[in-house]
């Protein structure tokens, strides 16, 4: 069951036992939320055999659009191919951290120039999935290869001004210590960190070093994303499916309509109204991806 506006606006099930009352009347006009970008998705998953239908109902909740992400260059490929035939499809594309450690160097070599030549014609809007993942179920764990490419995706995100969309499980000090220097060498890197689980004094860094953090739609079920939320400045967050990952309900995809229900939650623990709540997202949307949405044509 993904989480459509029919059932944003019913609250019924799942949704509504998890979410505090002050959050469910912030659902009450929810349709008019006709902005908002899911900011990280994988829409190339094999879950997503209608990407047609996961668009409409996308757009039904008042998700104005998406960013897929692409982790591999046969991913990657197909996300190109879904932003040329899909206008609400904006294409990131990237090397996920697991995938980065089984190739040669001359496969990162090569996926990363065409990557870089994609990032300057403006057919990208951001640099996704690309990150660290240090975490211990992981059969390999190469750091010093996943560090050296994250290490070029975000100098390349510093050279053509793409922010970088960022994994970082259990690397998440590494991942701050390695975009800490990229500033200090004077540097800037447009970074978000998506689903970010880092503990409070990490967060409290990766503010400082003016990061944005995407939020799931388990936020709606997870102390730990409610607390993020609670901690970090409205000026620094926005709003992501991961799709067909994290949804809440693990038997079916989770899909970008999402988002809608999302945003009431978020308003609800910032004590805004959900048009308050909007109109930040809308302007952090802007801040990060507004010059690579300026030039970029599918």
């Amino acid at each position: 069951m993904f989480v459509s506006f029919a059932m944003a606006m019913s609250l019924t099930g799942s949704i509504a036992m998890a979410m505090p009352a002050r959050v469910k009347n912030l659902f009450i006009g929810i349709q008019d939320c006709t902005f908002m970008l899911d900011i990280h998705a994988h829409l190339d998953w094999k879950d997503f055999t209608d990407v047609s239908g996961v668009l409409e109902r996308m757009r039904a909740a008042g998700v104005r659009g998406v960013i897929a992400a692409g982790i591999n260059p046969e991913s990657n490929r197909k996300v190109l191919d879904l932003a040329a035939s899909h206008p609400t499809v904006y294409a990131a594309l990237g090397l996920y951290p697991d995938e980065a450690q089984v190739m040669s160097d001359a496969e990162v070599d090569a996926e990363f120039r065409f990557i870089e030549a994609q990032a300057v014609a403006g057919k990208i809007v951001a640099l996704s999935e690309v990150g660290l993942d240090f975490s211990e179920e992981r059969s390999i764990i190469d750091v010093a290869r996943q560090e050296a490419v994250f290490g070029r995706f975000l100098s390349l995100g510093a050279v053509t001004g793409l922010p970088s969309i960022v994994h970082t499980r259990k690397a998440e000090a590494r991942v701050l210590e390695m975009i800490e220097g990229l500033v200090a060498e004077g540097r800037k890197a447009t970074v978000v960190l998506h689903c970010f689980c880092g503990k409070k004094a990490l967060v409290k860094k990766a503010m400082e070093l003016g990061c944005y953090f995407s939020v799931p739609a388990i936020i709606a079920r997870s102390e730990q994303f409610q607390a993020l939320v609670s901690m970090v400045s409205s000026r620094q967050l926005l709003l992501e499916s991961d799709a067909p990952f994290l949804g809440l309900d693990k038997r079916v995809p989770n899909e970008p309509s999402c988002v809608a229900g999302t945003l009431a939650v978020v308003a609800g623990i910032k004590g805004v109204t959900l048009g308050e709540m909007r109109r930040m997202i809308e302007m952090n949307e802007q801040a990060v991806l507004g010059m690579a949405m300026g030039r970029y044509q599918s």
